[in-house]
Parts: C-alpha cells; sequence; structure tokens
C-alpha cells in the first residue's frame, strides 16, 4: 500500500542492532510513544534476505493497557488506526531474533483541525458559563 506522507509528521527514526558477535542476542523489545492515533509505520532492515517478510509485532497501549495488536511485514508501509482518543500512545516492537539490524520509521497523522475547533469551542463555551453564572 503506497501513502503519500508528506503532510504527515515524522515522529520516529532509528536503527536498533542486536548485541554481540558469533551469535547475537536477539533485539529487545522496544517502546516508542506517538501523540495521534493514526500512525504510519515501516521497518526496513538492510542485512535481510530476500524471503523474509515478517518484521515485527506491534502493541498499541493506552495507560499501559494493550489495545491493539498489529503484525508488521519488512519494507511495507503499514497503516495503524488505534481507534481512541488519548494524551499519548505507546507502541511496543517485538522484533524476531533473525533480524540483526531495524530500521524504523513512524509518522503520525496530524491532528484534524475540525477537533481543535470543537476543542477550541467547548473551552469557550465553558468560559462564558462560568462567566454568566450567579449573574454577575
Amino acid at each position: 500500500m503506497d501513502f503519500d506522507l508528506r503532510n504527515w509528521e515524522l515522529k520516529v527514526r532509528r536503527t536498533y542492532r542486536a548485541k554481540g558477535t558469533g551469535k547475537p542476542e536477539q533485539i529487545p523489545i522496544q517502546r516508542v510513544t506517538i501523540t495521534q492515533p493514526i500512525c504510519v509505520i515501516k521497518i526496513i532492515n538492510p542485512l535481510a534476505k530476500s524471503t523474509w517478510y515478517f518484521a515485527a509485532n506491534c502493541t498499541a497501549f493506552i495507560n499501559n493497557i494493550a489495545v491493539l495488536n498489529k503484525r508488521i511485514n519488512l519494507d511495507e508501509p503499514t497503516f495503524v488506526d488505534i481507534g481512541k482518543k488519548a494524551s499519548s500512545y505507546d507502541l511496543e516492537f517485538w522484533f524476531p531474533w533473525w533480524h540483526q539490524q531495524i530500521n524504523l520509521q513512524i509518522w503520525q497523522h496530524p491532528p484534524d483541525e475540525s477537533d481543535i475547533i470543537t476543542t477550541l469551542n467547548r473551552i469557550e463555551q465553558k468560559i462564558d458559563d462560568i462567566s454568566n453564572y450567579g449573574g454577575y
């Protein structure tokens, strides 16, 4: 699936490497935080064999409660819609043992302007309610 990410915010660009020589250790579980419920995740492994497709399992958390699990394939941008409103979202990535290097990229969808306007209108209404309370 192709995504036009020009108007999206690149939130994460990280490289993870397995530690050790000979038989390296598995890349540890990685956790990153985003602020929007919609994102696109792309995982690249420059050392991957052409037959490898699976890159990671991604679990989304809100307040340390798992709300979504998604399979991420190598070199394929994956659309993730957490579908719930929160102030932040933690994404946890589990990489299979055979990956010795992972390049993780996450773009988050910019906030919806209509949500901002709705929130501002609610704040304005509350201020009006407070100022009109008691007939002052």
